[in-house]
């Protein structure tokens, strides 16, 4: 017997690119990944610049508003989608660490390639 009951699931459109965040993957979340990425690469290469960046366009995409869509890995409440937080940190790897693109384009690719419909 079907009691009709239907799950809500709140979504949110990301504050930078206005689409509904379809992979609720915080920026919080993802710089944690993407560090422990770097940290663990075998190359001794300067990466303090990239860690850098990456912590403070976590904290300036932090965004100020009511989000209702949660992250599905810390729970806490995300105003901006996985795609523009990824897309923001390539844009920095490519003009300042170009040898790093594929790799993070493996290891982060959520439609990186895509270019949301600007209203």
């Amino acid at each position: 017997m079907r009691l009709g009951i239907t799950p809500q699931i709140s979504k949110a459109n990301c504050e930078v690119c206005e689409e509904v965040i379809t992979q609720p993957v915080c920026p919080a979340c993802l710089e944690r990944e993407m560090i422990e990425w770097l940290v663990q690469k075998e190359k001794d290469e300067d990466k303090a610049g990239l860690i850098d960046f990456i912590k403070k366009t976590t904290i300036s995409l932090r965004g100020h508003g009511y989000a209702q869509t949660k992250c599905v890995i810390c729970g806490k409440n995300m105003r901006v989608c996985a795609h523009c937080y990824c897309k923001e940190i390539l844009d920095y790897i490519n003009k300042e660490y170009p040898e790093l693109e594929e790799e993070f384009i493996t290891h982060f690719d959520f439609n990186i390639h895509f270019k949301p419909r600007m209203i």
